[in-house]
């Protein structure tokens, strides 16, 4: 996550043998001026993809992950200034195992999204809980859920947090549901905090999974790779591309990605670009590469 100071801090990783949590996968701190890593005090245990977000006093909170027993129920509070670490309230009633929907909201408190405890559910998390972390009185407040798993998702610059697409399970109470029960959306939507409720944002071009948002400062969210699936078969890896429109629930597609990539990173650059890194290609094999796209009325 980038820092009010405008440095880098990072935390957690897997060791690539067993990919369990890597204890040696410590925090750090990377300054772009002088290009310089400086490792900073490790938390009570290790994480492999947790959330972390910096709160409005400097302090940063790392949530979810797999921590090891604990499967994403515990949330940790880092204090740069004093270099020390608080353990947060534990997660009520929800685990957010592994690269968990989280962001900051307008007045404050974190949108936390995971899946319920003790409920029916499957390996992929059928029932979406979420919950707002109050920095303030040190406690987790209810919040609404979206009605779905493993959507992509973005913080919006006026406070609000977007989700796209994912995966939805019928509500059947069922403790038993298979892959073919499971429906790829192409549907968004918007959270707003005031009401605490979910809007809708627009329908896609077409369902994907495991892709990635990315917020163009103003109403409009870039939405790109990702996962289709037609029932029988293992799936697709996509290089589409789309621009949504919130505020008009319209989404067109812009030209496609050089490579199709699952689960890449992206950020807006300042000239209004955007840089995407890495991902999962079509073979399962990680791509080692990057690539800027250009992005109409930037």
């Amino acid at each position: 996550v980038i820092l009010q100071d405008g440095r880098v801090f990072a935390i957690g990783g897997a060791n690539p043998r067993g990919g369990a949590p890597d204890p040696d996968a410590g925090p750090g701190v990377w300054d772009p001026g002088s290009n310089d890593w400086e490792r900073v005090p490790t938390p009570s245990s290790p994480r492999n993809w947790a959330a972390v977000v910096e709160l409005r006093d400097g302090r940063i909170l790392v949530v979810g992950g797999e921590p090891p027993g604990q499967k994403g129920r515990t949330a940790e509070l880092y204090d740069p200034v004093s270099r020390t670490w608080e353990v947060g309230p534990g997660l009520p009633g929800f685990t957010v195992p592994g690269w968990p929907p989280v962001g900051r909201l307008d007045d404050g408190t974190v949108l936390v999204i995971g899946t319920a405890i003790g409920l029916p559910c499957d390996d992929f998390g059928v029932v979406s809980v979420a919950a707002r972390f109050d920095p303030v009185g040190n406690r987790w407040l209810p919040a609404a859920a979206p009605f779905r798993v493993h959507p992509a998702r973005c913080a919006l610059p006026n406070g609000r947090f977007f989700v796209s697409g994912g995966t939805q399970y019928p509500r059947s109470g069922s403790a038993k549901r298979g892959e073919d029960e499971r429906l790829e959306l192409a549907s968004t939507e918007v959270y707003v905090a005031e009401s605490d409720h979910w809007k809708p944002g627009g329908e896609m071009n077409g369902p994907r999974v495991s892709h990635t948002a990315v917020a163009m400062g103003d109403s409009r969210v870039l939405v790109l790779g990702g996962m289709t699936f037609v029932r029988g078969s293992p799936g697709r890896c996509l290089d589409r591309v789309e621009m949504g429109d919130l505020d008009r629930k319209v989404w067109s597609d812009v030209a496609p990605m050089q490579f199709p990539r699952e689960m890449p990173n992206a950020v807006m650059l300042a000239d209004g670009r955007v840089l995407v890194i890495g991902g999962q290609g079509s073979d399962v094999n990680d791509v080692a590469s990057a690539e800027i796209l250009d992005i109409p009325g930037n």
